[in-house]
Formats: C-alpha cells, structure tokens, sequence
C-alpha cells in the first residue's frame, strides 16, 4: 500500500475536524481508483451551496438498484463513517472478494454518504454545534433548519414532528421545502423504474426499520417480505461482534414519526425493501460513539446489508 494511501486509511477510521472536505476529496479519490465499476453523482446543491454527491457502483448496465444515504442527520457522525467504510471496501476489493462481486453481479448500489452536508459542516464547530440535527436553512423567529427526515411527502407534518421552527423535529414549511431534500427526491424519482431498496442510516439504537412510521400497525404491501429479510440480515449482524439489533416498523419499535425518507420510498416510489437504520449503540455514548468503533460498525452493517442483498428477491 503506497504511502499516501495508508495515510489516508488512517484519517478515514477517525473523526476529523476537516472531515466534511476530506469525505468529498476521498470520494473522488475513490471513484478515480474504480473507474471500471464507480461513477460520481453531483446530486444538487444544499442551502449554503455545497454539493451532496453519491457514487453509482455497477459491473454492468440493466440491473436493479439499491440506493442508501448517510447523514440525513448531522450529529450521527457514524453514519458518514460508515457509508465510506462500505464504499472504500466494495471499490477496493471488487474483483478479489467474492462476496462482493456477488453485489454488483446482482444489483447497482448507490452510495451517498452524507444527504445533510450543511448541518454534518455545521457540527464540526464545536460545543452546542455537536448536537445539530436539522439543516441550515432560515426558517421564521431567528430560527434555523428543518428535520430532512421529517421533510418528505409521507403524511407531512403529522405524529413526531413539532411546529416550532426551533425544535428538532420541526418538518419545514412544506414537504421538501429543504433544498436538499427536493435534490434527493428528485434523483430518486427519476430512478424509481429501477429502484429496489432503499437504506436510510441513522444513529443510534440498534435498530433495522421498516416502514411506516405514522401509526402501529400500518404496513407497506411488502412488509412480510421486508421483516424476513431484516431478521436474516440482524442475524448476520450479530455474527461479528454480537451487536443486537431489534427490527419492525418504525412506528412498532421506535415512536410516531412522520414525513420520512422510507415511508416516501415505500409509498410514493413502490420501493420493495425500504429500511431505515440505527447503528450503535444503545446510548452509552449515543451520538458521540468513539472513533475505535468505526471499523466494528462499518464491518458488521455492511456484513448485514450483504446478506440482505443475497436474500432480496428482485
């Protein structure tokens, strides 16, 4: 391994106080390295007009496609870590490691490893900042930001949102009144003809989620299908590290939530496997889970998103 790379191999499995610009340079640095399979997405632009990019991996043209984003919300530093962990290892070892030719033999995947790149920016400036969710738009009172995951169009503005535009959890003036939030719908959308899954990755709680989140008991058509797949991929989980996860609806398991990303997939693009996320942990450190388990988190979610791919039934 050249010098450079080890150089960057160690920045990229810390947090870093320039971790924002140095996710974008090593995006590109990546998709340079595996041009053959790697195609770079300028997805749109943010509020404070930088750029939300994804990388296409593909071996080949007509296949099915899995889309996930990380860091819908900026404090879940995990996430961003975790996304170029699966990234950095499907570009690296395509073509040496079974397993995951056997992805890209099955289905496209599109990495986009941080959705809220304002609020993610934003974090990094220390104190109160740490603990921002929402992105960084105006909103009336002198308040800033919304919920991106409150912010789609799947029963907007109900259960688990607030209509104080201070809150956490406000939803915006309207669906997708975030501009990063419009960017992503619309890519989605025009996409859906092929779009099969759908991973939403968040933290924390240790959690594989279905849709829908407005009420217990409400379920996509696909559910069955859905929760059978979690099961076989939280098992697989639990295989590296014992980490446990719980899975069911969003709803069922977690809390009331409106206006999210996968009850949008699910319902409005007919997204068969629609899943949202909660990497570790349970709370001993929640948001601010130590730097030393990236790697673990990176290995054991996409461990289970491999098996989840393997069991997809496309």
């Amino acid at each position: 391994m050249a010098q450079g790379t080890v150089k960057e191999t160690i920045r990229f499995m810390r947090y870093d106080s320039g971790h924002q610009m140095f996710i974008e340079q090593e995006i590109k640095r990546l998709v340079g390295v595996g041009s053959r399979i790697a195609t770079l997405i300028d997805v749109g632009g943010s509020y404070e007009r930088r750029r939300i990019y994804a990388v296409k991996l593909s071996s080949g043209s007509g296949k099915k496609t899995l889309f996930m984003n990380c860091g819908i919300h900026a404090r879940e530093w995990i996430t961003p870590a975790t996304c170029m962990y699966m990234l950095r290892e499907i570009i690296t070892k395509y073509g040496s490691d079974s397993s995951i030719n056997a992805i890209l033999n099955k289905l496209d995947v599109i990495i986009m490893p941080v959705l809220n790149v304002d609020g993610y920016t934003y974090t990094w400036n220390g104190g109160r900042a740490r603990m921002w969710r929402k992105t960084r738009s105006p909103q009336v009172g002198g308040c800033v930001g919304a919920d991106p995951n409150r912010n789609y169009n799947a029963k907007w503005g109900g259960a688990g949102t607030s209509s104080n535009p201070c809150r956490d959890t406000y939803p915006g003036t309207r669906p997708f009144s975030e501009i990063e939030t419009r960017n992503v719908a619309h890519f989605l959308y025009n996409i859906r003809s092929s779009l099969v899954g759908y991973l939403d990755i968040h933290a924390y709680s240790q959690f594989w989620m279905t849709p829908y989140g407005h009420a217990r008991g409400a379920y996509p058509p696909t559910y069955s299908e859905m929760m059978r797949v979690a099961s076989i991929a939280t098992s697989a989980l639990k295989r590296f590290y014992g980490t446990s996860y719980r899975h069911g609806s969003v709803a069922d398991i977690i809390y009331s939530a409106t206006g999210g990303t996968i009850d949008w997939a699910a319902a409005t693009l007919g997204v068969k496997y629609s899943y949202g996320l909660e990497l570790r942990d349970q709370g001993r450190y929640g948001f601010l889970l130590p730097a030393n388990q990236i790697k673990p988190t990176g290995e054991e979610t996409f461990g289970a998103i491999k098996a989840m791919i393997r069991e997809m039934r496309i």
